[in-house]
């Protein structure tokens, strides 16, 4: 994987828009995407910058390794799965308040009824 795509990994991994990097690292959107697509290379400042952003080293993001890139897609993963449990507790607790709720306006109607 080359600067490239680990810029590109990496940002969607931590879920983050191209205008939300350009922001933080002070460059245009338009700056970050031809960094994504190769065809253009960021300064060593904003390098250094996007290695405390996504907590990686410099060496990472500029050397291609194998293990690396692994590490990466594994965090990814990881956060992608965290995300969907929360979005399915979210979901389990909209359905306990949809059914309180309902045993609630049927125990109403029972007592109005007796």
């Amino acid at each position: 994987m080359d600067f490239s795509e680990k810029l590109l990994t990496l940002r969607k991994a931590n879920a983050m828009t191209q205008e939300q990097l350009a922001e933080k690292l002070d460059v245009s959107r338009q700056s970050i995407s031809k960094w994504e697509s190769g065809q253009a290379t960021s300064e060593l400042e904003k390098i250094v910058a996007m290695s405390a952003i996504f907590n990686v080293t410099t060496d990472y993001l500029l050397k291609s390794s194998e293990i690396d890139d692994l590490s990466v897609k594994t965090e990814m993963l990881e956060k992608q799965q965290q995300m969907m449990l929360g979005r399915e507790e979210k979901q389990r607790q909209v359905f306990r308040c949809v059914m309180l709720f309902g045993c609630s306006i049927s125990g109403i109607l029972c007592g109005m009824f007796h």
